[in-house]
């Protein structure tokens, strides 16, 4: 397997800092892509976008795409992009159980792609996800099969990357390559 050396996982907590410290990876880039899987669904999710947009600058270039994230990534390229970052896997990962109304994500075209796609390209990518199995079971079984398919893709993009950071209050915690 070709492992892309400037690929990363970013993983932790909701606002451990994941995406703070994705954008500092990308610091002096010349023409970073941003692919944001969230859906904007209403004012309150309208309001994030806009902030997160504003943390960002005019220096990125923004793709909203929640489900084909891979084509995305191809968008990026053949713009000659030279950093991308893939902001998150868990909103990705609820829309494609919702678009698809399933249960397991595992034989999902996107997310096979998707799995393939991350050593294919030659740009340093990071992806940002949430760590879920660390806390309560859910108490439904969208939460249950949510937690399940997360981890299951974490674990699949964690193989294929060759850097893993874990976020703990602001702070990484390398559990894979080097910061």
């Amino acid at each position: 397997m070709n492992i892309n050396s400037k690929s990363f996982l970013l993983t932790g907590g909701v606002r451990s800092g994941k995406s703070t410290y994705a954008l500092n990876l990308a610091n002096n880039r010349k023409n970073p892509y941003f692919i944001a899987t969230a859906w904007n669904g209403d004012n309150e999710m309208e309001k994030r976008i806009m902030k997160h947009k504003a943390e960002r600058g005019n220096e990125w270039t923004t793709i909203e795409e929640q489900l084909n994230i891979s084509s995305a990534i191809l968008k990026a390229a053949e713009n000659n992009s030279d950093f991308i970052i893939v902001d998150c896997i868990g909103a990705w990962i609820t829309n494609i159980m919702i678009k698809h109304n399933i249960d397991e994500v595992n034989n999902v075209k996107e997310i096979k792609t998707f799995l393939n796609i991350i050593n294919e390209i030659n740009i340093p990518i990071a992806i940002v996800t949430n760590e879920v199995g660390m806390g309560l079971i859910p108490d439904n079984k969208m939460g249950r099969n949510f937690r399940d398919n997360i981890g299951f893709v974490n674990k699949e993009i964690a193989y294929k990357v060759s850097n893993v950071i874990f976020m703990v209050s602001g702070l990484p915690m390398l559990l894979k390559g080097r910061l």
